[in-house]
């Protein structure tokens, strides 16, 4: 095997291609399906020799046909029956016969062309009649009962069950051609999880929207099944969107949408669960992706489709005032462009559109267990780690976002007024993010390009933080409702009163743990499962391929606690180490991680033991948390002169 030397490359924002990790020594690469390892050859790196995914290298014998009618390994169906064939999306490799379809198709569209002529119209020496154009989007939404949602029909009594979900959307992408409906997975009870593309022109797959130079917008609801305002109201912004008064954004920005990712949860009970139907709490789970429904989100949505703009719609119950909240990542490795955008312009995008509708707006955060307590004790921000979709898409490089809308203990209770709120701060985000698309873009640029020039070297005093708690930042006006304990002693009530206060807020970010940023890590041979995560999430991978020896930090277990019962359906773990440098000597097949991509930051986050959401946190290490024990992963302060192979990713076979 030949050694080729190969240059830093980053490829520019806004090409339609993902950034290119800085690729330093001696690297053989192997082709890999597109959307997790995108292929593409830099033009700065005239030696890089990269095969098109499919191809056949030089040597490499022959390829094996696969008989006619068996099914491609790994892939399963992206256009079930029940999808409607006119917007659904078929992500595999079109057939001998689906290329005839093709060619029939191409012939009636021939046929159709030529018989315009002899429309009576035509004979008639008139135009033919035509659909206008600009017809009142009120008009055209009136028109339709099929585009009215279930809630809808039923004045407002009723939640959408998932079936008419679905409808919701198949008659969506019927009537617009703006829209591109597909399956993204399915839940743990065979339910169908949906994604949606909405542009004009229509897009299908994410490599188009890559290169359309327009911003992302993905938005993703009902993670939670007893929070539904987030799907009503997306609804309601995905049908003004197609057909409606926001259909100008479509011009301006892509717009990807999940509407139900827990659709289990949704169905389950009266009114929806928290959890899905094993136990889990979905919005717990974006680091393990133990979850079909996480998992989909994941591999099918925010990996190939790499959003510049993140929204997850959720709702809150308790003892609140206001009527809508928001909140931006709070992981410290978060890109620094990136959190100053969300916490900045992009919340004040969601507040001016509540606020401006006549709705109350506060930041989102967390209550005392006694809300008797608030006056006293004040409020707390909310969580940071990466387990939760606010932070994971943070530290993905997006502009994130969570909303969280106010509901009574019924989820049905004043259910168009909680839509309303929730559709109006999709619309105000997205329009600001449409109109500032060069600023959101060029941020989310210099977010993922940071971790590129900041991995490159190692430097003592560039740390990263692996373990954060929160402090007292400020002291602000707060509304809170008056809250009594109940007669009973069952717990809290509202007295009717509200408290107009002056309360501290616990939000302010701290790390309790530092350590210099690595330029990479390596993953002991045996460990395998760590490196298939890794790709699982859309970070990139190499086998190096022949035994080496080099200098390491590795991670001491000083101590592992275990929670003595499950939190949510998890198991919560802290492990906490210490550092050890020395030389080690490690087998072929060691897997390495560059610190010098883009989502470097999701890789701290997934391989320093003391993160809260690390392998070693969420139980990777079961068999190795031996108190004196070595992690089966190693920091670099350097990177070793080794032949690597970059390892295809399980993503989403390409269109052909």
């Amino acid at each position: 095997m030949r050694r080729v030397e190969v240059v830093e490359v980053v490829e520019p924002a806004g090409r339609g291609w993902p950034d290119r990790a800085a690729r330093v020594g001696s690297v053989r690469h192997s082709s890999s399906r597109w959307g997790t390892i995108w292929n593409r050859r830099p033009r700065d790196a005239k030696s890089l020799k990269v095969r098109r995914p499919g191809s056949r290298a030089k040597g490499g014998g022959a390829r094996r046909r696969r008989p006619a009618g068996e099914p491609a390994a790994g892939r399963r169906n992206r256009c079930p029956s029940d999808l409607p064939s006119v917007a659904c999306v078929n992500r595999g490799r079109p057939s001998p016969t689906r290329r005839v379809h093709v060619r029939l198709f191409l012939a009636v569209l021939a046929l159709a062309a030529t018989s315009l002529a002899t429309h009576p119209a035509a004979l008639a020496g008139q135009a033919p009649p035509q659909r206008p154009a600009s017809a009142s989007p009120d008009d055209a939404l009136a028109s339709s009962e099929a585009l009215r949602t279930h809630a809808e029909r039923s004045g407002w009594t009723e939640l959408t069950p998932h079936e008419e979900v679905v409808r919701f959307y198949r008659e969506l992408a019927r009537q617009s051609p703006d829209v591109r409906l597909w399956e993204i997975g399915r839940s743990r009870e065979g339910r169908p999880i949906l994604g949606v593309s909405l542009s004009r022109p229509a897009v299908a797959e994410p490599w188009e929207a890559q290169a359309s130079g327009k911003p992302i917008i993905f938005i993703g609801a009902q993670v939670h099944g007893n929070e539904p305002a987030g799907k009503e109201g997306l609804m309601l912004f995905a049908r003004e969107l197609a057909l409606g008064e926001s259909r100008d954004l479509l011009d301006g920005g892509v717009f990807v949408f999940v509407p139900q990712i827990n659709p289990d949860a949704a169905e389950a009970g009266n009114g929806g669960t928290r959890e899905n139907p094993a136990g889990y709490n979905v919005n717990r789970d974006y680091a393990r992706l133990v979850n079909p429904e996480s998992r989909a989100v994941v591999e099918e949505i925010l990996t190939p489709w790499r959003p510049h703009v993140t929204v997850d719609a959720h709702e809150l119950t308790g003892a609140h005032a206001y009527d809508f909240y928001a909140l931006h990542p709070s992981h410290l490795s978060t890109p620094t462009a990136v959190r100053e955008m969300a916490a900045g312009p992009a919340t004040d995008a969601v507040r001016r559109a509540i606020e401006d509708a006549g709705y109350s707006y506060f930041t989102y955060h967390l209550l005392p267990s006694d809300p008797t307590r608030i006056p006293e004790e004040g409020i707390i921000g909310a969580g940071y780690g990466v387990r939760i979709l606010r932070s994971y898409g943070g530290v993905r490089g997006a502009v994130s976002l969570l909303y969280e809308s106010r509901r009574d203990l019924d989820p049905s209770v004043r259910i168009e007024e909680r839509a309303r709120w929730q559709h109006l701060a999709m619309e105000g985000l997205s329009r600001w993010a449409v109109e500032n698309a060069s600023e959101v873009m060029a941020a989310v640029a210099e977010g993922r390009a940071e971790n590129a020039r900041l991995g490159s070297r190692w430097d003592a005093a560039d740390t990263i933080v692996v373990r954060a708690e929160l402090e007292i930042g400020d002291t602000v006006d707060y509304r809170s409702p008056e809250m009594r304990r109940r007669a009973d002693g069952s717990g809290f009530e509202p007295t009717g009163q509200i408290l107009d206060l002056r309360v501290p807020v616990r939000d302010r970010i701290v790390g309790v743990v530092t350590r210099p940023r690595p330029v990479g890590y390596l993953i002991e041979p045996h460990r395998g499962d760590l490196a298939e995560a890794l790709l699982l999430h859309g970070l990139q991978v190499e086998r190096i391929d022949e035994a080496f020896e080099t200098e390491v930090e590795s991670f001491r277990i000083d101590s592992v606690n275990v929670a003595s019962s499950t939190d949510e359906g998890y198991f919560e773990r802290a492990v906490w180490t210490t550092l050890e440098l020395r030389s080690a000597s490690l087998p072929r097949g060691a897997y390495l991680v560059r610190a010098t991509q883009p989502m470097a930051g999701l890789a701290f986050a997934l391989l320093e033991p003391e993160d809260i959401d690390s392998f070693a946190s969420t139980g990777q290490f079961a068999a190795e948390k031996s108190v004196g024990g070595l992690l089966p992963v190693h920091r670099l302060r350097s990177l070793p002169d080794v032949v690597s192979e970059l390892q295809p990713g399980p993503g989403r076979a390409p269109r052909r």
